[in-house]
């Protein structure tokens, strides 16, 4: 799953997320972080740990994986 996350200066992040990784959870973490003016921590699908004051975030563009390989070449 692909997380774009807009904040508020103008500039986006895209975070590639673990594919077991639900909406309902990442909603779930953004309502939490808003209702207590904190900061949303996501993990991405390395296992990096990226932390966001709630109140900087624009919006949240949730972009599921439809079972969609990738585009291009396969070696495999």
């Amino acid at each position: 799953m692909q997380l774009r996350i807009g904040i508020v200066q103008g500039r986006e992040l895209e975070v590639q997320m673990d594919p077991d990784t639900k909406p309902e959870d990442i909603h779930a973490a953004f309502d939490t972080a808003a209702s207590e003016s904190s900061t949303l921590w996501l993990t991405d699908a390395d296992g990096n740990e990226i932390g966001i004051s709630a109140s900087q975030i624009a919006y949240l563009n949730v972009i599921a994986n439809k079972g969609r390989g990738p585009i291009g070449f396969a070696t495999e």
